[in-house]
């Protein structure tokens, strides 16, 4: 488990020019950032269990996490877009939440 107070980004490819999300874990709670804004504040256990064994949907406000095939998960930020994270990505939430 990460101590709290780790943070970590993930690159969004898009054509417009790529950007990313900056995870911060807590101790309690994991923040999603996207351009200086929170998205979504997911409780650090139920999100760690998600990610375990990724079924269905996960949302918090703004951001969504959604089960995938072959060992990928959609994220997906309203109204910005959304994307497909390949097994690295998800790897290194596991490691990382």
């Amino acid at each position: 488990m990460t101590p709290p107070g780790g943070r970590f980004l993930i690159d969004l490819p898009s054509p417009e020019g790529g950007s990313q999300v900056e995870v911060r874990v807590r101790r309690d709670f994991v923040e999603f950032w996207h351009r200086e804004r929170c998205g979504g504040v997911f409780d650090r256990g139920l999100l760690q269990d998600w990610l375990a064994y990724p079924d269905g949907r996960l949302t918090v406000d703004d951001v969504s996490l959604v089960a995938l095939r072959g060992n990928r998960i959609g994220l997906i930020l309203d109204p910005v877009g959304s994307w497909a994270l390949g097994g690295n990505v998800l790897a290194g939430l596991r490691a990382g939440v």
